[in-house]
């Protein structure tokens, strides 16, 4: 997994130590993941990059009728 590396506000680092030793979260990372998902539940945002990714390559698999390790040897044969 990557890191991610926030620069926050003192009073999120508050809330966010408050939410800790309430026991709602063991690590600050959870916390931080749970905020990401509750912001895409807000805003709608649908899909994460991966699965964006998976729908193009699916796309471009019909479009074409190979599958990406297929198109991957030919451009390295191209090479």
């Amino acid at each position: 997994m990557a890191a991610l590396t926030t620069d926050a506000a003192k009073e999120t680092k508050q809330l966010r130590q408050v939410l800790l030793d309430n026991g709602q979260y063991k690590l600050r990372s959870e916390a931080a993941m749970d905020a990401i998902r509750q912001f895409a539940l807000k805003y709608s945002v649908k899909g994460s990059s991966i699965e964006r990714v998976r729908k193009a390559i699916g796309e471009a698999t019909k479009k074409s009728g190979k599958t990406l390790s297929q198109t991957i040897v030919e451009m390295r044969a191209e090479t």
